[in-house]
């Protein structure tokens, strides 16, 4: 990690960074319906509740977020709702 890299130079800054393609695809998936963990250091679980169906619906509503991640990319921005980054 280096001052170039985005992620900034210690612990303190890399927890508080924010990654506008992770933020657009944590909001793309809660518009349909699928509750993310926020922070960037955990992890998804599928418990014994989660069927098929369930499955299915959120890989077909990470591939519709990941659409729109794509465009968040192009544009290098995380809209208007994007946590304010100056606590980092």
């Amino acid at each position: 990690m280096n001052e170039t890299s985005g992620w900034g130079t210690n612990t303190g800054q890399l927890c508080w960074s924010v990654d506008p393609k992770t933020y657009a695809f944590f909001h793309a998936m809660l518009e349909q319906g699928i509750f993310l963990p926020p922070s960037k250091f955990e992890a998804w679980f599928i418990g014994l509740d989660h069927g098929q169906d369930h499955i299915d619906r959120t890989i077909a509503a990470a591939k519709k977020a990941m659409k729109s991640v794509g465009r968040v990319a192009a544009s290098g921005s995380a809209g208007e709702n994007a946590p304010d980054e100056r606590r980092a």
